[in-house]
């Protein structure tokens, strides 16, 4: 497991309801314990840095 700082990509092709939010850890314990962090996501707050075009659409 790996912990960075910075941007992530994300591309989610769903046919359900999918949420994806990236947050910083800053220190993580011991290598050998798992960090979960639970995001509270408010309902219609969308946040697109760079729009993408649509690639393999039908």
């Amino acid at each position: 497991m790996q912990i960075t700082d910075g941007d992530a990509l994300a591309i989610i092709v769903a046919e359900e309801f999918t949420v994806t939010v990236t947050v910083a850890v800053p220190v993580q314990p011991v290598a050998d314990v798992p960090v979960t962090v639970y995001v509270v996501v408010d309902d219609g707050v969308t946040l697109i840095e760079e729009p993408l075009p649509p690639v393999l659409h039908e």
